[in-house]
Parts: structure tokens; C-alpha cells; sequence
């Protein structure tokens, strides 16, 4: 059973995957939000999958991963020439997706010219390679997936919002792992035959009180955190199941866990409303983004791994929460 496949058995995607059905065969662009890990990337290639251009290529785009220059190179592709490093002529990724689809993911990460340019090409479909002065039509399905709210973006004056319209026909959105944990059993056991095949290794199950500590955790890293987890348990494990000692220790340690967060949020503060939930999310995420740093010595790329995220949403996060390190 394939990533994509085991998504038609977890309750957190029952809701959406019958929208995905529906709107799957027509050119609709779809917008895609959820936290980091809830598996944007896979309800996009659902779309493709149960669409009509499925015989041609699924493209995706991560916008956080290249600065603007590079980005509009890697999107519009070149025309030899068109600057000093150009050797050749180069197709961008709009154009290698005709006939298929292409999912630009961390779209709010894009540049206010970017996003111009970008509404211009799914305005007319059509784009020009950097120096050329021909237009190429585009045939393509455009999705896109997200981790904030971008109308509120919009709203602060931080996205476009004829980009924000012309993405947003359909929005859907991905609940948390931490809102759905009866889809832990299920996954932990994909993902325990997908590790001890890729890791060698002959591991037939993982242990009731396992699951029990797994469902008490909180997922901030949501169903890639879960993965990164189950992963290390098989690497760590020299039984024929996984059992609780196999887990990292905040996993273990749930008393020690739960006793700190409550001293963070205050519990009575929460008894009487004085603090909104969002801010007490952020303070959690905040406290969790420190305790990630300290053990991993300040380097970013072992803290992201630690915390199941992309090293380009951690140093958003850090921006964020004004830390430094």
C-alpha cells in the first residue's frame, strides 16, 4: 500500500477526499491548507491521480526552498543568453507540468513579484521564458498549498489578493494529527512496514501501550513528525514489536511533559479566559521550538529533523517567535 493509498482509510481525510473526487476531473484550481506534515503534498497527487491528466506529470514546487531569482528561473525556465551564467535554453517547470499538474507548496513564502507574475500566467495561460519575447501557452492544473491563513495575509497587505482569489476556488483543509488520533494505529503500522522494508529490518507490529503513549502526544509535526518517530523506533528496536522503550523520551516521559506545559500555559489564566487559544498554541509551539534547539546545539537543520519540519519553516518560525540562535 502506497503513502497515497492509505489516505482513503483515515478518518481525517474522509471529509476531503470526497470533495477530491468531485472536483478531481475538472481544471478548478484548489488550495490546500494545513500545518507542516499533514500532508499537503499527498492530497495534492490525490488530485492529480483521480484527474483526467494523470497520464502526465505531477510537478511540485516547494516556494521556500529558492530565493526569488533562482524561483522565477526554476517556474518560467530561459532562453540562452538571458543572463551571464546561461548556457542554454532551460524549461521551467510551468512548462515541463503541460498537460498535467503543478503544485507551488509554502505559496505564501512567494515574493509580491512573484506572485504577479504567477497571477498573469494563470490569468491568460500563457508565460514567457526570462529574455524571450514569445509567449508559451500553459495547460496546466494549478494547486497550491498553504500553512497560514492567506486571507488574513491578504487582509495585512502581505498577499496578493487577485493571486489569493484566482487560487482559492476550492479550499481544502487539513485538520492536525493531534485532532484526529484514531488514525495513529493505522498509520503507525504503514509506516512500520514501509521503514522495515527500506531499513531491512523484521518488525510485525507495535504494542498497545505504544499506541496509548503515541495517541497522548501532541503532534506538532503532525503525520511526518509521526513517521520521523516510527522510524527511529524500527532502527532502535531488536524485537519482533515495537514497545514504549523504543520510543524518544518525551514520548516516554508524558508526566514530565504534561507538567511542564501546564506551568507554560497557566491553567487557571485558561479556567478564566484570560488567554486566547491561539496565543497559548503559539506559546506551546514557542516552548517546543526552544526545548528543539537546546538539544540539537543551536543548529537548525537537527533541530527541524527533531521536530519533523522543513528547515525553511523552522527559520519561519524562528522570525516568528523572535528567537535567535
Amino acid at each position: 500500500m502506497t503513502s497515497l493509498d492509505i489516505l482513503s482509510e483515515l478518518k481525517i481525510f474522509e471529509k476531503i477526499s470526497e470533495e477530491i473526487k468531485r472536483v478531481a476531473p475538472y481544471k478548478l484550481s484548489v488550495l490546500i491548507n494545513g500545518e507542516f506534515g499533514t500532508g499537503r503534498e499527498h492530497i495534492a497527487k490525490l488530485i492529480h491521480r483521480h484527474s483526467l491528466r494523470s497520464p502526465k506529470k505531477f510537478i511540485f514546487v516547494n516556494c521556500a526552498t529558492l530565493n526569488e531569482t533562482l524561483l522565477e528561473r526554476d517556474l518560467f525556465g530561459y532562453e540562452k543568453s538571458a543572463f551571464s551564467n546561461a548556457k542554454a535554453t532551460h524549461e521551467g517547470q510551468f512548462e515541463l507540468a503541460n498537460g498535467g499538474t503543478i503544485f507551488l507548496d509554502e505559496i505564501e513564502r512567494l515574493s509580491p513579484n512573484l506572485q504577479f507574475k504567477i497571477f498573469r500566467a494563470l490569468d491568460e495561460m500563457e508565460f514567457e521564458r526570462i529574455g524571450s519575447n514569445n509567449p508559451t501557452t500553459l495547460d496546466v492544473r494549478f494547486v497550491a498549498g498553504t500553512s497560514i491563513d492567506l486571507k488574513t495575509e491578504v487582509q495585512e497587505g502581505r498577499f496578493r489578493p487577485e493571486l489569493y482569489y484566482r487560487l482559492n476556488k476550492l479550499n481544502l483543509s487539513i485538520p492536525p494529527l493531534r485532532e484526529n488520533k484514531d488514525d495513529i494505529p493505522v498509520l503507525a503500522k504503514h509506516f512500520i512496514k514501509k521503514h522495515c522494508s527500506l531499513n531491512n529490518k523484521d518488525i510485525m507490529d507495535i504494542s498497545k501501550d505504544c499506541i496509548d503513549l503515541l495517541k497522548k502526544y501532541h503532534w506538532p509535526g503532525n503525520i511526518s513528525e509521526l513517521e520521523n518517530i516510527i522510524e527511529r523506533a524500527i532502527v532502535m528496536c531488536n524485537k519482533k514489536i515495537i514497545t514504549k522503550e523504543d520510543l524518544v523520551l518525551e514520548l516516554r516521559d508524558q508526566k514530565s511533559y504534561l507538567t511542564n506545559h501546564n506551568k507554560l500555559i497557566n491553567i487557571d489564566m485558561i479556567e478564566n479566559q484570560q488567554i486566547p487559544l491561539p496565543e497559548i498554541l503559539d506559546q506551546i509551539e514557542e516552548l517546543i521550538i526552544r526545548r528543539a534547539l537546546e538539544r540539537s546545539g543551536n543548529v537548525q537543520v537537527r533541530a527541524a529533523e527533531m521536530l519533523g519540519i522543513t528547515k525553511s519553516l523552522l527559520q519561519y518560525k524562528l522570525k516568528k517567535y523572535h528567537l535567535t540562535t
